[in-house]
């Protein structure tokens, strides 16, 4: 993956969560990460430990643009800065996305009002960046990783949004892998299970709802945010240059166990 050296990253929702664990794997291996994000919260308190222990300055690597993803012009002036500013990207990773679960006692107004916003984040959002950034993606190398999840293939209960944009987001990897081919440009996803990140601390809080997904799965225990990085740095690395329209299963064995 010595190729890495040389490419730029961007990495969207990566100041926390799957993002950050993202990006603090990948940052010793990439020349330079794209940050996108609502606001930097703890970013450089996170790398600065990373630092400690590397002994290497990762944060002049990194450069941060704000921005709110739910929001169509605050999108389109992203796009309109990282064209003028950036010039070159090799990867992109649509990695932020929401999960907001409806009450059983929630309204028809309640529910359209989260389906909006969650489709808008998780799918929308990827599909404006990426055709929106499409010219300043590499040919031949460029690589688009969209993070998708275990429901954009099964079934859980009470988030009827997120589980549609997942599958919707894998769809749109296909469907982007065949409209980029011509440039040699690689498509794939990554679909993590449970993950030990803000969105999934109700359930790993819970004793009960921890035990049962860590037993659902072949290798008995929860993921990390950092378990996504190496899966990352392979799909954008020439190692994987035969592999596109591929959605990469990170669950620990869920989507596969049987008895």
């Amino acid at each position: 993956m010595k190729d890495l050296k040389e490419y730029i990253i961007l990495i969207t929702g990566g100041t926390s969560g799957n993002g950050l664990g993202i990006l603090k794997y990948i940052l010793p291996y990439f020349k330079k990460a794209i940050v996108v994000d609502k606001e930097k919260n703890k970013l450089k308190d996170e790398i600065n430990m990373l630092e400690k222990v590397n002994n290497e300055n990762f944060y002049q690597k990194i450069k941060f643009y704000q921005c709110d993803l739910e929001d169509f012009h605050e999108r389109e002036k992203l796009i309109y800065d990282l064209k003028k500013n950036e010039k070159i990207i090799h990867t992109i990773v649509n990695n932020a996305g929401i999960s907001l679960g409806y009450r059983s006692n929630s309204n028809i107004e309640e529910k359209l009002d989260i389906w909006r916003k969650t489709i808008e984040i998780n799918l929308t959002a990827p599909y404006h960046l990426t055709t929106g950034l499409s010219d300043i993606l590499a040919d031949n190398i460029g690589t688009i990783i969209n993070i998708t999840s275990l429901n954009s293939r099964l079934a859980f209960p009470g988030n009827p949004s997120y589980m549609a944009s997942k599958g919707g987001l894998r769809q749109l990897t296909l469907s982007l892998s065949i409209d980029l081919a011509e440039r040699g440009i690689r498509v794939n996803a990554i679909a993590p299970g449970y993950i030990k990140t803000n969105m999934t601390a109700q359930s790993w809080n819970d004793y009960e709802k921890r035990k049962d997904r860590q037993s659902r799965t072949i290798l008995g225990r929860w993921g990390e945010p950092c378990d996504l990085g190496g899966t990352v740095c392979y799909l954008a690395s020439n190692m994987s240059s035969y592999i596109t329209a591929q959605e990469i299963f990170v669950d620990g064995g869920w989507s596969s166990k049987g008895l």
